[in-house]
């Protein structure tokens, strides 16, 4: 009895060591089987076209029991990808269950000749030794068969309206026919006016170009900014049939250029003195006024005067001596743009005037409102008359003032007289 106990207790414990090897032997071949699950997340563009790059997100999750270490994933190139980014990606421990799910992002560049379809592109995972392939799928269109090859304008001034011309080219190697084309801006500061913001084009065939217009105004409330314009054209393909959209953006710059008025003011002795108004709609910095040299005009002083800013709206005082002025003195602005190029504008402005100033380095007298003066100052014969009777005037005031003090004291006697004479009486 004693002995078949011990058959059946070395028996069990045969049999417990063969499991403990078993088990042991099925970890490590569990840790060597394809327990990291690798999917395709995101692609961008997509689809992607021929000749462009792509970016591809990846998902790692690991779906067996127990982290993963020393995980690394490979990449290589293989018709008709090339890879971009790093072609090793170094991940290390990946841990077990959806909730500690890694990203990864690498990017792809397509054959210039590679056809419409999908294709597939192999990740490779790589740990202890061992190699296992994740096939991921990328869906590569047709080229791109119209290009917006060019635009005639690329700013506009805030509260204008421009015409914009769009050229459109069919570089595919078919033709095709009723096309659409459209654009939008989703900030909604670029807007067209009298029609819509899409053409249609009844055909378009293999290397022609065709031209698009439309009148576009920016509100006049735009911050001085680069606008991007959302541009769409769809086509149907002559030969298959197929209708196909491409999506293509563009910028449109809002600001720019602006405008100024120079009048002129007055003039002390030999100082000029004018007002420079900012009268356009964008704002205006570095602004530098120059008079301009001529003949007929000499500058006894500076000829140059730097203002600084002067935004839209704003006006400032500038002044120049000048020994001999023209009636036209030229003036030479230079400014920077909202859109940082430096502009020179040239303005002329007449010092022509009535009130007397110098021009011409001599000096006119000023009008008087009441008949001719003379250079002397001397009255005529309507001056001599206004005279006279201002004198008039003063001496019958004074005589006025006496009449009255004699009365007063020819009453204050007669009462006098009077209380004497009642004095006596009694």
């Amino acid at each position: 009895m004693k002995k078949n106990i011990q058959a059946i207790f070395t028996i069990l414990l045969i049999s417990l060591l063969a499991s403990s090897f078993s088990f042991a032997a099925s970890t490590d071949d569990d840790n060597n089987v394809k327990t990291v699950e690798i999917t395709l997340l995101n692609q961008n563009p997509d689809p992607v076209y021929a000749g462009d790059i792509v970016e591809l997100t990846l998902s790692l999750v690991n779906t067996g029991y127990g982290a993963l270490d020393n995980v690394q994933l490979t990449l290589e190139d293989e018709y008709p990808f090339s890879i971009v980014s790093e072609k090793t990606i170094d991940v290390g421990q990946v841990l077990s269950g959806t909730g500690y799910e890694q990203t990864k992002k690498v990017k792809v560049k397509i054959n210039n000749n590679a056809e419409a379809g999908d294709y597939v592109l192999t990740i490779y995972e790589k740990r202890n030794g061992a190699s296992t392939e994740h096939p991921i799928t990328i869906s590569v269109a047709s080229n791109k068969n119209v290009e917006i090859v060019h635009i005639d304008k690329n700013t506009i001034i805030p509260g204008s309206t421009e015409e914009v011309v769009f050229t459109l080219k069919n570089v595919g190697s078919t033709d095709l026919r009723n096309l659409e084309f459209s654009w939008q801006n989703e900030d909604d500061i670029l807007l067209p006016v009298n029609g819509d913001n899409k053409v249609f084009i009844e055909k378009l065939d293999t290397d022609e170009e065709t031209q698009v217009s439309f009148l576009i105004s920016a509100s006049s409330a735009a911050s001085a900014d680069l606008y991007k314009l959302d541009l769409t054209v769809s086509y149907e393909n002559t030969k298959t049939s197929e209708v196909t959209e491409e999506s293509s953006s563009a910028g449109m710059y809002v600001g720019g250029e602006t405008e100024f008025d120079i009048t002129f003011d007055e003039v002390s002795d030999s100082e000029y003195i004018f007002t420079i108004a900012n009268i356009g709609a964008n704002d205006a910095s570095s602004v530098k006024v120059t008079v301009e040299e001529t003949s007929g005009i000499s500058l006894s002083s500076k000829a140059s005067e730097i203002i600084g800013d002067l935004n839209t709206g704003d006006y400032t005082t500038i002044s120049f001596e000048l020994s001999q002025v023209s009636q036209q003195i030229p003036f030479k602005i230079e400014y920077t743009d909202t859109s940082g190029k430096r502009i020179s504008v040239s303005k002329e402005v007449s010092v022509k005037t009535s009130t007397g100033m110098s021009v011409n380095g001599t000096s006119t007298s000023r009008p008087s409102t009441l008949g001719n003066t003379s250079n002397s100052g001397s009255r005529g014969g309507m001056g001599s008359l206004q005279t006279g009777v201002s004198t008039l005037s003063t001496w019958a005031k004074y005589a006025g003032y006496f009449l009255v003090a004699v009365l007063l004291l020819f009453v204050a006697f007669k009462m006098y007289k009077k209380r004497i004479a009642k004095a006596k009486k009694n």
